[in-house]
């Protein structure tokens, strides 16, 4: 990608969210029912859909190492992607996590 493709708001959150929990070896997300997803051991859920189009244009990495749990990880396509997204962004509007 030359330019960062919009993504909606959730699945950028979700990229900043997965930067900011992973310790080098992805983050797991558990299912919480109603096709909603939790990040182990923080107060954070999103839905399934959410992991879709972040994970087919390569920003995310999505193994199913459990049925019904996801671990992800930033790939590095995703990590440029935040890059250039920060850098648009107006430095009063950046993403929370």
């Amino acid at each position: 990608m030359t330019a960062p493709q919009l993504l909606k708001r959730a699945s950028i959150r979700l990229l900043v969210r997965v930067v900011a929990e992973d310790q080098g070896g992805g983050v797991l997300f558990r299912p919480t029912g109603r096709g909603r997803l939790a990040l182990d051991g923080a107060d954070y859920a999103v839905a399934r859909e959410t992991f879709r189009v972040p994970s087919q244009h390569g920003l995310l990495d999505v193994e199913h190492p459990e049925p019904g749990v996801l671990k992800v990880q930033l790939t590095q396509a995703g990590h440029d992607y935040l890059d250039r997204y920060e850098a648009r962004r107006p430095a009063t509007r950046k993403v929370a996590s």
